[in-house]
């Protein structure tokens, strides 16, 4: 066991709408200028995290068969590693759980394995400057070929300046998260992406803010943010359920609930939105409240919100939750 310094943490070592042409052209040039943006804020080499949970056990953080248990001061953010490890449960906590320098305040990758995430933050909040709350991927051994679930169970609130909760599978799987808590992000709040075939859940309630700072020479800064969003890129479901209030504002392309499928891709079957609360959402040139992007399947959305989505150059889309 080291410290980096007299004072720090112990450190362990462990084994929609359719839009017009011209909306378009806009949002091709404006998403090429920043194309490099989710690269570097994916880049996370070096960073260093409090504990480092991999076989054998020690530490705040305790090993038994494929289960993890952290306990404590994780006040710089926990790591785990799998796929000998499969289930990270961070609970009892003294003080908040944060990290710092682009690192996540709860990191779990593996390959070809499930990853289960149980945060439990009692009186302490998760805070991450520079990374997510709490991120989840389960990666493949080439492009899109990973195979595993994503389970995301989180209790407390949750601030990051990129993401509060990234559940992230290269392949094929299920992302399923659920959260109880207010959520702070700048990018997103809520975010289950698979690449291929699979299904996302999300389950949130609590508010969620998502605020960007402009960038120089920009009014705002140039690229799509949202409140809570699940995407399938091949065929399979997507289920978001919010309640709470929802606030999105500061970019070029805001949504405040945003349930699609990437471009060019494979549309899911059936889409089902429930959203009880309001939703306030502001940007440049789209502000959308609701929007379930597919080009084909059922879309189920019994909205109880009141929704007020402004935008300054084109004309908003309070909910648009049908095939394009």
């Amino acid at each position: 066991m080291t410290n980096t310094s007299e004072n720090a943490a112990p450190k362990a070592r462990l084994p929609v709408v359719r839009r017009s042409t011209r909306w378009l052209a806009k949002r091709r040039t404006l998403l090429a200028t920043v194309a490099c943006v989710g690269a570097f804020a994916s880049q996370e080499a070096g960073v260093v995290y409090a504990q480092n949970v991999v076989p054998p056990s020690g530490g705040p953080c305790i090993v038994v068969g494929a289960i993890a248990t952290c306990t404590g001061d994780l006040s710089a953010g926990v790591a785990a590693t799998g796929p000998v490890i499969d289930t990270l449960n961070v609970n009892n906590l003294t003080q908040n759980l944060q990290n710092t320098g682009g690192a996540n305040a709860i990191d779990f990758t593996t390959v070809n394995n499930n990853i289960t995430i149980n945060l439990d933050l009692g009186t302490f909040e998760a805070i991450a400057t520079g990374g997510r709350a709490v991120n989840a991927n389960v990666n493949g051994t080439g492009p899109f070929n990973a195979v595993g679930d994503i389970t995301i169970n989180t209790i407390g609130n949750l601030k990051s300046n990129l993401l509060g909760i990234d559940g992230f599978i290269r392949g094929k799987g299920r992302v399923d998260i659920t959260s109880r808590g207010n959520i702070e992000g700048q990018f997103g709040a809520i975010d289950g992406q698979v690449l291929d075939t699979g299904s996302v859940r999300v389950d949130s309630i609590g508010n969620v803010r998502v605020v960007t700072a402009p960038w120089p020479g920009f009014p705002v800064r140039p690229f799509d943010i949202y409140g809570i969003r699940g995407s399938v890129r091949n065929a399979g479901d997507v289920e978001i359920i919010s309640n709470g209030d929802i606030f999105v504002s500061g970019s070029a392309f805001a949504t405040g609930i945003l349930a699609n499928s990437p471009l060019g891709a494979v549309a899911p079957r059936n889409t089902t939105i429930r959203s009880t609360g309001d939703i306030t959402v502001s940007s440049v040139l789209s502000a959308n409240g609701i929007v379930s992007s597919f080009d084909s399947g059922t879309h189920y959305c019994p909205v109880k919100s009141r929704i007020n989505s402004v935008a300054w150059a084109e004309p908003p889309a309070q909910m648009c939750c049908r095939n394009l």
